[in-house]
């Protein structure tokens, strides 16, 4: 799977958020993994409505990166 990235210069301009409000419409449910020490980017998917919902001591090669996986929640009209 490919992994999405927003280039440093063009952070905080809503590129990102665009991006993900564009994968949580057509992916509904949507899973994903952060790296545990990437705290900017856990506060990023949390401001848009995913929560931990587990974690892992090794990414998906295993490697010793732990992991945070989240789930998002759609809110309840």
């Amino acid at each position: 799977m490919e992994v999405p990235f927003v280039d440093d210069v063009h952070r905080g301009r809503g590129v990102g958020s665009a991006l993900l409000r564009d994968a949580i419409n057509r992916f509904p449910g949507l899973l994903l993994d952060v790296n545990e020490r990437n705290r900017q980017a856990l506060a990023f998917y949390e401001a848009h409505g995913f929560v931990i919902t587990g974690r892992s001591d090794t990414d998906a090669d295993g490697h010793p990166f732990p992991l945070l996986h989240l789930a998002h929640i759609t809110p309840s009209r």
